[in-house]
């Protein structure tokens, strides 16, 4: 398996202010305690991230319904959003 960081962007959730700029280093990893439950590491970061905010992933295969293991140890259905931008 070769391993690589999913492309990623964060979106300010219902009434987030505007984020102060802070420099981060994201790793980002699933729920399933699994080693191949991890999204993205060591990813620089401009922005700041707070609780309620969205983590958006493209092109991110088995997390979305199609490959997902339903019902995988307890875990209820992945929710998809489709979000639109102009």
């Amino acid at each position: 398996m070769v391993r690589r960081n999913f492309e990623l962007d964060i979106l300010p959730g219902p009434g987030s202010e505007t984020p102060a700029s802070e420099r981060l280093t994201l790793d980002v990893a699933g729920r399933l305690c699994t080693p191949q439950d991890v999204l993205a590491t060591g990813i620089p970061w401009e922005k700041a991230v707070r609780p309620g905010d969205y983590i958006v992933f493209f092109n991110c295969g088995a997390y979305g319904l199609s490959a997902s293991p339903v019902n995988f140890l307890g875990y209820p259905p992945p929710v998809q959003t489709l979000v639109h931008t102009i």
